[in-house]
């Protein structure tokens, strides 16, 4: 595949390892150094591009899915804070007869991992077990909570009788036990580290997803890519599993 990189951190840097490693050529880089106004999102930077990567941050990359869309572009989304456009975003992958998958965490394992919580949550509700997550993350990362936090979460909460809402911020006071509680951690260079917390008054369970590496990350994004360039419409990382794992 031609591949085009929008976004150049830590993990726009794995995925062109990792692409590089299997046979794949990065035929475009775009970053706040070369499109700080989106002045690379023109037609002759895309000829013979495959897929592109969006893998900017929160704060743009809705502007830049909009205009890789609008250049017929095939998508694999990486980046979060988005998904509250998902409806318009389907609307331009259909006007435009393209593709696009988006995912908060492209690693296999997590993504096996969230199928395991979900389960876990239905058994240990209907037991009066409590429940909460935590991650720890990099010291450089740009969102709290995690992207894969928040997914965990959303998934964890419609398997929940005694939860009913997502409490993200951090409380000197009494927690509502109604309030699903997501906490955080920022602490030097660990790449990513979620639990999920069930307690009771004689045990306690905790379920944890720790990668090692950007590599798993970076490996996911691209099997979602090889799997997308030959198709039309929007999907998410389940469409990928359902048909991959």
């Amino acid at each position: 595949m031609n591949i085009a990189l929008v976004g150049y951190g830590n993990l726009g840097k794995a995925i062109e390892k990792k692409a590089l490693a299997k046979g794949h050529k990065i035929k475009l880089i775009l970053d706040s150094k070369n499109n700080s106004k989106g002045e690379g999102f023109i037609k002759s930077n895309f000829k013979g591009i495959d897929v592109c990567f969006e893998i900017s941050t929160p704060q743009t990359a809705l502007k830049n899915i909009l205009a890789l869309l609008k250049l017929k572009q095939k998508i694999v989304v990486g980046t979060t804070g988005w998904l509250e456009d998902l409806e318009q975003v389907k609307e331009e992958v259909e006007k435009n007869e393209t593709a696009l998958l988006y995912s908060s965490n492209f690693s296999i394992g997590v993504n096996l991992f969230f199928k395991i919580a979900e389960e876990a949550a239905k058994i240990f509700d209907e037991k009066g077990y409590d429940c909460a997550i935590h991650e720890f993350h990099h010291k450089q990362k740009k969102d709290s909570p995690s992207g894969t936090a928040l997914t965990l979460a959303e998934k964890i909460l419609e398997n929940l009788q005694n939860k009913n809402y997502l409490l993200t911020n951090s409380s000197e006071g009494k927690i509502d036990t109604e309030a699903l509680h997501v906490t955080s951690t920022r602490l030097g260079s660990v790449p990513g580290t979620h639990s999920l917390f069930f307690d009771s008054e004689v045990d306690s369970i905790e379920i944890r997803h720790t990668a090692r590496n950007r590599e798993g990350f970076a490996n996911g994004a691209i099997l979602c890519a090889e799997w997308l360039k030959d198709k039309k419409g929007l999907f998410s990382m389940e469409d990928f599993l359902i048909n991959n794992v």
